[in-house]
């Protein structure tokens, strides 16, 4: 086996320093040579919205933490609903229904997840490194409910639900409630009804959990800041002071 995916996949969740090097030339080579590849191939194929493109779309945490956890030692495969979904709260779609074409983003996520799939089967580093993790490529599947997955991206309540539900790990029990836009607003007014609360492992968030444009709180204590430090996301700073603020990418 190849030794640097060797060294990466002994990785824990807490990185060394050396280790994190590995990490990155393993990002960099899933994102440079395969996810930005295929991007651009459907960049051309594809017409997402009147407001912007597909090709920067690899680069938005909701996109990037659903291929970052799929390379990662656990059961989660990202579904054709997830990448929709993911795609949409990227694009920040839900803001701009009238010119967001989610018809357009289910069968680009559909050949996204297809030509992924072709990709990690006929190149050897990365059949290699999905065997070491313990996965199996055949569980990366694109089948789909179409009506299932247009509806809930015609509701902001359940996409943002499902979004989130994502991220919820229910052997802890540690809890943070997400405020979001109403259906008919574009704006938060923290109604309840307009939230979501769900149990987080503070130590594994991966990217994507923290969004302009929600506001988080836990037992009613609004969170201040969030960072994105090797990977993962922390909120307030992985010890709650002020010397992280600087790679804040989400502010109260």
């Amino acid at each position: 086996m190849l030794t640097w995916i060797k060294e990466i996949v002994n990785l824990s969740s807490k990185l060394l320093p050396t280790q994190y090097l590995f990490r990155k030339k393993l990002d960099y080579y899933i994102y440079e040579f395969h996810i930005t590849s295929i991007i651009k191939e459907l960049d051309k194929l594809f017409d997402i919205s009147t407001y912007c493109s597909l090709a920067d779309i690899h680069k938005a945490s909701p996109f990037r933490g659903l291929i970052g956890e799929l390379f990662r030692s656990n059961e989660f495969y990202p579904s054709l609903k997830d990448i929709a979904i993911a795609i949409n709260i990227s694009i920040k779609g839900y803001c701009n229904e009238k010119e967001t074409y989610n018809g357009e983003i289910i069968d680009l996520s559909y050949s996204f997840i297809e030509k992924l799939r072709q990709r990690i089967m006929d190149d050897p580093r990365l059949s290699e490194l999905f065997s070491q993790l313990g996965k199996d490529v055949k569980k990366i599947c694109s089948d789909f409910n179409r009506n299932d997955i247009e509806e809930t991206l015609k509701n902001k309540k359940e996409m943002f639900t499902y979004y989130f539900k994502s991220f919820e790990n229910k052997n802890i029990n540690y809890q943070i409630t997400i405020s979001h836009q109403a259906a008919e607003k574009t704006w938060i007014e923290w109604e309840p009804e307009d939230s979501i609360t769900l149990d987080i492992d503070r130590a594994n968030i991966r990217e994507g959990f923290f969004l302009l444009g929600f506001d988080y709180s836990n037992n009613g204590k609004s969170l201040t800041y969030a960072t994105s430090i090797n990977g993962y996301e922390y909120f307030d700073g992985i010890d709650n002071d002020k010397k992280n603020i600087n790679r804040a990418i989400w502010l109260k």
